[in-house]
């Protein structure tokens, strides 16, 4: 298994918003990132969790986010709230 950091998912929302705010455009007001939920991991290479993706954006705030959801997904690994990872 990858080493990966173990994050709540609160902890987890903060670095992804953040990450997005940096990269978006100041323009877009509409799209807005979900929480992230812990899933069956597919495999040791798919991450523990997901997100929500807003529709297709003129901004391109969904792929932003897609990219760092493929980012952070092979960095953290999500953890329940007794501190437990999930898959």
């Amino acid at each position: 298994m990858k080493n990966r950091t173990r994050i709540s998912a609160e902890d987890l929302y903060v670095l992804l918003l953040r990450e997005l705010q940096r990269m978006r455009s100041s323009e877009c007001t509409d799209c807005y990132l979900h929480l992230p939920f812990r899933v069956d991991r597919r495999d040791e290479e798919h991450p523990n969790w997901e997100v929500y993706l807003p529709l297709t954006c003129p901004k391109g705030c969904r792929e932003i986010i897609e990219g760092l959801v493929d980012r952070y997904g092979r960095s953290h690994e999500l953890v329940d709230e007794l501190g437990s990872a999930a898959g």
